[in-house]
């Protein structure tokens, strides 16, 4: 966690990053990542949440992507997408 302190407000930062591997089926690992900042401004809070995933099966690594952006407790942006990405076997 960090905070910071500016003249025009204040801005709190999070994150926590997951990892899963089994020794036995290395090829299926995953990892989670989460991510807020808040960012508190005279009379509004601005907020962004971030979900990355990262997930693997013998033939393609799974990702996958989600932003919120909100004011006020209001969303005011959003966005997910996902990608599956061949594993390159040389």
């Amino acid at each position: 966690e960090e905070r910071l302190i500016f003249p025009w407000g204040r801005e709190l930062f999070r994150e926590r990053l997951r990892h899963e591997v089994d020794t036995e089926r290395p090829a299926f690992a995953e990892a989670l990542g989460v991510a807020e900042t808040i960012i508190e401004l005279d009379g509004r809070t601005l907020r962004l949440d971030v979900q990355i995933s990262v997930a693997g099966d013998p033939e393609r690594f799974h990702t996958a992507v989600s932003r919120r952006l909100t004011e006020n407790g209001e969303t005011i942006r959003e966005r997910t997408w996902s990608e599956d990405v061949p594993r390159d076997h040389h």
